[in-house]
């Protein structure tokens, strides 16, 4: 009877014991699940910093028209993957295909007046040479009559010679005299058909180029009829149709380019002190929720979202209101990473813990 009383006394002691280890055991994980929970969350509101106004960005290129036209054959379709200047639209080009003939053509008659031209103005600069030959043929030969005409006048008031022979020799002074007067005249009339020859060859070569340049203009008219794309990427909002009329510099499509994206976010301009280039940030997108991205911030905008607006916010209105004002930032996804399908425009969340 005193053994059996003794074992149960020891069981008690034991089942006491036991219940004591295991509430000191609870007490203790949850002492540890305290302390856990008070660094996360300290870690999480004071360390963590995020902004959920951000979303993908890439390159959306407008494919747009040069030329005013009809469409004639469309050979993309929306959603398709376009190859960098492959055809996207054909434009109807009859009409730019008759006004470079007709410009060809007056190139053609350009060139033969020029060439007109050109023998005008060497035929004039040859008359010239002949001319200024002839002139001092003229020269030598006044000189000459002269020369008698004034020896044998002194001769003749001597007497030594008749005046028969002095009239002879006065008579040669002044055709002398005479001719040179006219090759003089006729020299300065061949210098001044030399000069307008030479305006009316210089007038025709502009025009020529002129005209060439109309030339290289409707050939690149021309080559506006056939729209390529710009660059790689999905066709996107292409609402044009065979037929359809389509100005210059109107929008036929875009192409969206899914192969360099990025990520613009707006950060508070009281977090941005935490921010700096090449930090390692993490990106969620709403798409999908459960792959958290690696990423990098690229760069930092030099000024606030607010002064990019059509109307900027200006301080000298007397309405002052102090807004907390965004910088947007541009965060870049790591290499290596194996992308999901993300498109420009997905709403995106960025976080990022400071040193």
């Amino acid at each position: 009877m005193d053994l059996s009383n003794k074992s149960t006394v020891d069981s008690k002691k034991s089942s006491s014991v036991t219940r004591k280890y295991v509430k000191y055991s609870l007490l203790t994980i949850l002492v540890l699940v305290v302390i856990f929970l008070v660094i996360f969350l300290y870690r999480y509101f004071v360390f963590r910093v995020s902004t959920d106004d951000a979303q993908i960005s890439g390159h959306i290129v407008p494919v747009v028209t040069r030329v005013n036209a009809y469409v004639s054959d469309v050979k993309v379709q929306e959603n398709k993957l376009i190859e960098k200047d492959s055809f996207l639209v054909f434009l109807d080009s009859s009409e730019f295909k008759n006004q470079l003939e007709q410009i060809e053509n007056s190139l053609k008659e350009m060139n033969v007046a020029l060439l007109l031209a050109k023998i005008q103005l060497e035929n004039a600069q040859l008359e010239e040479s002949i001319a200024l030959e002839t002139l001092k043929t003229a020269e030598a030969s006044k000189q000459k009559t002269d020369n008698d005409y004034l020896r044998n006048k002194a001769l003749f008031k001597k007497k030594i010679i008749t005046k028969s022979n002095f009239n002879t020799i006065v008579l040669a002074y002044k055709e002398g005299l005479n001719s040179f007067r006219k090759a003089k005249y006729t020299l300065r009339q061949a210098e001044l058909n030399k000069k307008t020859a030479q305006l009316d060859y210089e007038k025709i070569m502009l025009n020529k180029e002129q005209v060439a340049l109309e030339v290289e203009e409707a050939k690149l008219n021309l080559s506006y009829t056939k729209v390529k794309a710009p660059i790689d990427g999905i066709a996107a909002k292409s609402n044009i149709k065979n037929g359809q009329f389509v100005q210059a510099g109107q929008i036929l499509m875009y192409l969206v380019d899914t192969s360099d994206l990025w990520v613009s976010a707006d950060f508070k301009e009281t977090q941005i002190k935490d921010i700096r280039v090449n930090k390692k940030v993490f990106i969620q997108i709403d798409a999908f929720p459960n792959i958290k991205f690696k990423g990098y911030v690229e760069s930092i905008s030099p000024a606030t979202v607010s002064k990019f607006a059509l109307i900027p916010p200006s301080n000298a209105s007397g309405n002052f209101v102090k807004i907390v004002q965004r910088l947007s930032v541009r965060i870049r996804f790591q290499d290596g990473q194996n992308l999901p399908p993300i498109r420009p425009g997905m709403s995106a969340q960025i976080v990022f813990y400071k040193n």
